[in-house]
């Protein structure tokens, strides 16, 4: 287990990723550690999976879909039959972990399939930070044949230009792009057919937490003259049963929810700030439990 312990470690410390590839991250861990942890009874097993997921939860406070889905799996945890032997405790307790890295996986790539087709020929679509979701989601909109530009700002935050990464992933997987700075977006907005962000949380209220300088872009679109669309991708996990509270965590913003044209999640565009209420507050899906 001292693996496993470093891995938790890195994974706090980690301010380079983003939602989606931290989630994959505590997941793999998660799986793991079902299958490595040393114990002498069931009821152990259970109870340090359970502190091992409120763990990782509790790391990333600001991330919706690791607080879900960790909540989740602790539910289904607190079913399993704790009077059972250890190893068919171990083995429920990974199906149940398999189960949730399935469901994640399919949220996503049907999250992409809607994004996808969100996309023109011909468009320009401008973008920042780096979200592992838009940059899936352009990859697979030029792997599908569709031809348009994309404009990239840095996202400078202190050291580290977060647009630049997101760059770079694209030109080497064979899409063109443009780095653009920052202060540039609103020269550039005039010609941008729309913008695509991604998420770290969305509230109910319909705030988006993402990347600086989301706040900024998502503004400056809102006051071009025609207004660009500004469009978050997330899977719906990603929606916090909450309401906000507090500051987001540094290097991140929030976007009001009237900055935003949409918001497109594995179940489609949502356009209305109940469509996305309703979706928010989910107790999991019944096959965790």
């Amino acid at each position: 287990m001292n693996d496993i312990g470093q891995r938790i470690e890195q994974y706090k410390a980690d301010r380079r990723h983003g939602a989606s590839q931290l989630q994959a991250v505590a997941l793999e861990i998660l799986m793991d550690a079902t299958r490595q942890l040393p114990a002498d009874h069931a009821r152990t097993i259970i109870a340090r999976l359970d502190s091992l997921a409120r763990e990782m939860a509790d790391a990333r406070p600001g991330m919706a879909n690791i607080n879900n889905i960790m909540n989740w799996y602790r539910k289904s945890l607190s079913l399993l039959d704790a009077s059972a032997d250890k190893e068919t405790v171990r083995k429920n307790a990974l199906k149940k972990a398999g189960l949730m890295c399935r469901y994640c996986l399919e949220a996503s790539r049907l999250l992409t399939v809607n994004a996808v087709r969100s996309i023109a020929d011909a468009s320009t679509v401008m973008t920042c930070s780096f979200s592992s979701t838009v940059l899936r989601t352009l990859k697979e909109a030029y792997r599908a044949g569709t031809r348009f530009s994309i404009l990239v700002l840095e996202s400078c935050w202190q050291d580290c230009c977060y647009g630049a990464f997101m760059h770079r992933e694209l030109m080497e997987s064979g899409v063109e792009s443009r780095l653009i700075k920052d202060a540039e977006a609103a020269k550039y907005l005039p010609g941008t057919d729309q913008v695509l962000l991604g998420a770290d949380t969305l509230f109910p209220d319909g705030t988006l937490i993402n990347g600086f300088p989301s706040r900024e872009l998502a503004a400056a679109a809102v006051a071009c003259r025609p207004a660009v669309p500004v469009i978050a991708l997330l899977e719906s996990f990603k929606i916090s049963g909450q309401p906000e509270t507090g500051k987001p965590p540094d290097g991140f913003q929030a976007i009001p929810f009237d900055c935003l044209a949409g918001v497109i999640t594995e179940k489609g565009l949502h356009q209305k700030l109940g469509e996305i209420q309703a979706l928010s507050g989910s107790s999991g899906p019944e096959e965790f439990i």
